[in-house]
């Protein structure tokens, strides 16, 4: 069977959304479910039945760097978080910032719209431009305890760049649904300040990964998530999630900034050693890479109204991907990570 028809097969299961409209009903269910090249259907808050969980997430790349900025209202409970990694080092510093019963104003879109927080213990604005330009500004006074962490970083989504979009329910009930936009890679550039330390993030030398939810899911739920990016080509894996039929839309490459689907993949590693090789090959083929992790994290946090046990690994990629007409990329120490997150919350 060739790779043209397996896709074909494929996408008949998981069709390709192309018609705008509304995310939800009146009945707070999915109007249709499938992927998307861009982020055509209209999330409504109101239209939402249940508990939502909504985050915005940003992974900010240098060869040897990392800086990851989240912002997540999950309704009992709200979490602003920043985490730098020195890859070369092993140094890892994380600022938590707890919000309870929050009301965080996370947009409706991930096209427009500005996020402020100010708290206790940091500050985060996200701030759209034209020109599909964002601006990620971070201040934390007492990152490490002595020194001062502050972030200015430009991201750029390059005109006509299609992103990876995914509408799908969950087996759970008919009002459980995820609502994802990613895209990948960014244009980055900027500049992060440790102390007296000043990390330039440059374009050609760094990239930037947008992770976008909107979402009334199970209140407990597994999935496993990864990306690399080598030039102009970036992927995006997943992994678990629902039951109801995967969220193997979720694995692309981007090509220029054109998105290419491939089937459900398997992810083979060992959660008891995540420092060691995490391999991903999907079953149609076209997919086979291994991720060698630099640094691994391994994280339980419970808090009774929220829990979670995550699984990271930090590395670089290499392997091949082979696209719908044959091409076949090779991928050689790409930076990226790989992951599996269980959460409570």
């Amino acid at each position: 069977m060739t790779f043209a028809l397996l896709l074909s097969l494929s996408l008949a299961a998981q069709p390709e959304l192309t018609d705008p409209g509304p995310l939800l009903d009146a009945r707070g269910q999915l109007v249709q479910e499938g992927w998307a090249r861009s982020p055509l259907l209209a999330y409504e808050r109101d239209a939402a039945r249940g508990h939502l969980k909504e985050w915005d997430n940003f992974n900010i790349w240098t060869t040897d760097h990392s800086l990851a900025v989240t912002i997540a209202d999950v309704g009992r409970v709200g979490l602003v978080s920043v985490t730098w990694r020195d890859l070369s080092t092993g140094q890892v510093i994380t600022a938590r910032e707890w919000v309870p019963l929050p009301r965080l104003g996370l947009p409706a879109t991930p096209e427009t719209g500005n996020v402020h927080f100010t708290g206790g213990r940091m500050g985060l604005a996200i701030l759209h431009h034209d020109e599909g330009r964002r601006r990620i500004q971070v201040t934390v006074p007492a990152f490490d305890g002595t020194r001062a962490l502050s972030a200015d970083l430009w991201l750029t989504w390059p005109e006509l760049s299609e992103s990876i979009v995914l509408a799908h329910p969950w087996a759970e009930g008919p009002e459980f649904f995820t609502y994802s936009v990613k895209q990948l890679p960014l244009e980055a550039r900027g500049t992060v300040r440790l102390g007296d330390e000043e990390i330039l993030f440059a374009p050609q030398q760094s990239f930037g990964v947008m992770d976008w939810g909107r979402s009334v899911r199970p209140r407990e739920g597994t999935w496993q998530w990864g990306f690399g990016v080598q030039g102009t080509i970036g992927w995006n894996l997943g992994g678990q999630g629902p039951a109801s039929g995967g969220i193997w839309t979720q694995n692309m490459v981007m090509v220029d900034g054109v998105a290419h689907p491939f089937g459900p993949v398997t992810w083979t590693f060992d959660k008891a050693s995540p420092g060691e090789s995490w391999t991903v090959r999907s079953e149609d083929g076209r997919l086979d890479l291994t991720l060698t992790p630099r640094h691994a994290h391994v994280e339980q946090r419970d808090l009774k109204v929220v829990s979670t046990d995550i699984v990271q690994a930090f590395g670089t990629w290499a392997g091949t991907i082979t696209l719908e007409d044959g091409q076949v990329l090779a991928i050689t120490d790409a930076p990226g990570l790989a992951e599996e997150v269980s959460n409570r919350w």
